[in-house]
């Protein structure tokens, strides 16, 4: 059954029985604050993307060398010749990598953010945030959807600046598919939007540690 074949990312959490240094998904949409902040105390690194993952996956031949070398483990190399095996086929990517240690600085930051804009969470129009979507319509950015809750500028270059502790690595190519990635607007790592007509699925988000740590849906 489907429910033997997946795992939600917070049965993921607790079914991992150790700390890792670094978890590296080969799986679509896995570049999301909510993920990382889920995991930020089972792995110390995660490197994934916000968008799908194209049929490569990872640079394979390569990524053992980065992973297995002397000394500490290269993950920004592993990221570098992702990025490069799409770009050398003319195909598109995204990647990042986020050291999660930072995340809950993040969460206490969107925690005044979500609070000070509540009346803005469901006016947000997706069409005025930076996709990350192809298949789906769930992912979007997360700096730009901050920008989009009509954050101030000042909280936005708080955000900045936490952001980029906490994205240590990031890349895209100018298009996935037929969306646009605007490097104005590309922090890099995504986010669900919540909206009036996913009922059932703003009450799973509401549960999720992300939402409880930020109090984006009440």
């Amino acid at each position: 059954s489907a429910n033997r074949l997946s795992l939600d990312i917070d049965q993921l959490a607790k079914a991992i029985p150790f700390h890792l240094e670094y978890i590296a998904f080969d799986a679509c949409l896995m570049g999301g604050v909510e993920v990382v902040y889920e995991l930020k105390d089972v792995c110390d690194y995660i490197i994934a993307s916000p968008t799908e993952v194209m049929s490569y996956g990872f640079n394979y031949p390569t990524m053992c060398s980065h992973l297995l070398c002397d000394g500490p483990s290269d993950l920004q190399g592993v990221c570098e010749d992702y990025y490069q095996l799409y770009v050398q086929n003319n195909e598109c990517a995204t990647i990042g990598l986020y050291d999660c240690s930072k995340i809950r600085n993040v969460a206490q930051l969107c925690k005044g953010i979500f609070q000070a804009h509540k009346g803005e969470v469901f006016s947000v129009r997706a069409d005025n945030v930076q996709s990350y979507n192809y298949s789906f319509d769930y992912n979007y950015d997360f700096k730009d959807y901050c920008r989009a809750l009509k954050a101030s500028e000042a909280e936005l270059e708080e955000l900045e600046k936490a952001l980029s502790e906490l994205v240590i690595y990031k890349n895209s190519t100018p298009y996935f598919i037929y969306t646009k990635i605007d490097p104005e607007r590309f922090s890099g790592i995504g986010c669900d939007i919540p909206t009036k007509n996913r009922p059932t699925l703003n009450d799973y988000y509401s549960q999720t540690a992300w939402n409880k740590a930020t109090g984006l849906l009440d």
